[in-house]
């Protein structure tokens, strides 16, 4: 079976960052979750500026990124 396409980046570097295998953790990818739920909720918020909303919206995509990395075994970090 060929490998999938997240386990043929694990180590390649890209953009500074690169993955590394990890033991999946529901509990760790549930404050995930939870992290970007808060986020999109602060994206529904008129009372906060546009510029702090789009900030919530990036911030809740990359936990749900960092949620699916977490699930399937990797994590992101920055290469030195």
């Amino acid at each position: 079976m060929p490998p999938t396409l997240i386990a043929r980046l694990v180590g390649a570097g890209c953009w500074g960052r690169t993955l590394e295998k990890i033991e999946p953790d529901v509990s760790v990818a549930r404050r995930f979750l939870d992290f970007a739920e808060c986020n999109i909720a602060d994206t529904h918020v008129r009372a906060i500026t546009a510029e702090n909303r789009f900030d919530a919206a990036y911030k809740a995509i990359m936990q749900l990124a960092h949620t699916a990395l977490q699930a399937t075994g990797c994590r992101a970090f920055l290469a030195p």
